[in-house]
């Protein structure tokens, strides 16, 4: 289960100062589209999770959860992939069988 950080450092010119002056940097962004850390994580995942592990991921704005979504679903390692949603319906994170070998 991860929630890395997933915003792209463009959106920092929009975020709430609440959050950026109490969260350090590397735990809100993630390259351009917010993406560097999860598709690291997703590959590196592959390789450690055993035959029928599973990943859950964290995700962000709608746009990046779309990318995620596309993403595990076209990793060969991976199956299953399911959106988690909050209790308002609002997709929170993405879970991934590993494929049996």
């Amino acid at each position: 289960v991860s929630n890395p950080p997933y915003i792209g450092e463009p959106e920092a010119a929009t975020m709430d100062r609440t959050v950026l002056d109490f969260e350090p940097a590397l735990a809100l962004f993630a390259g351009e589209d917010g993406m560097s850390v999860t598709t690291r994580l997703v590959d590196q995942a592959a390789t450690r999770l055993r035959p029928g592990g599973r990943l859950v991921v964290e995700v962000g704005s709608t746009e990046q959860r779309e990318r995620v979504r596309r993403l595990l679903e076209a990793h060969p390692a991976f199956a299953g992939t399911k959106a988690l949603a909050d209790p308002a319906r609002e997709v929170r994170a993405y879970m991934a069988d590993r494929r049996e070998d």
